[in-house]
């Protein structure tokens, strides 16, 4: 029996070790389903009108439909349209985007932006019902950068002439 004790300890220890790696994957989750962490470009040639003018654009450019926001606020929501076949295999999902605009102290404006996956559980036949998920990693996030850099060089004035007399 003596030797059968170290053993449990040593077999106890290393499920506990287990089960506290595994652990740290959902804290990350929680932590970004309460505090998501929204990814932020500056941009120093135009405004914060034009910021949202160009970030309508670049929304349109990826197929989302703007769903609440607007200029005076400072902010967009958007969502895409219906993902996946509704299979057991691929549950159906939308990707949200939430748009935060603020003008910076130079004179350009500050885009945050935080994309959330939005999944119709396969499992649950009521109606509405799903998860939401942060994504706090995502190549939709460069995608939407590059659209809306495109969109707002189109839209920046020209560069002001000095006057001359």
């Amino acid at each position: 029996m003596n030797h059968l004790s170290p053993f449990l300890a040593l077999a106890t220890l290393l499920a506990l070790a287990g089960a506290g790696a595994g652990c740290h994957s959902h804290i990350v989750n929680l932590k970004q389903q309460i505090n998501p962490t929204y990814q932020a470009r500056t941009f120093a040639d135009i405004d914060q009108r034009q910021a949202y003018d160009a970030s309508l654009a670049a929304l349109r450019q990826m197929g989302y439909r703007q769903t609440g926001g607007g200029a005076a606020q400072g902010r967009i929501e958007a969502i895409s349209e219906m993902l996946g076949s509704g299979t057991p295999q691929q549950s159906p999902r939308q990707v949200a985007i939430a748009i935060r605009i603020s003008p910076t102290l130079e004179g350009g404006a500050n885009v945050e932006t935080l994309f959330t996956d939005i999944r119709q559980d396969a499992f649950n036949s009521r109606e509405g019902m799903g998860s939401k998920q942060p994504l706090a990693e995502s190549p939709l996030y460069d995608v939407f950068y590059k659209h809306l850099a495109r969109a707002a060089s189109m839209s920046a004035p020209p560069p002001r002439q000095p006057i001359s007399n």
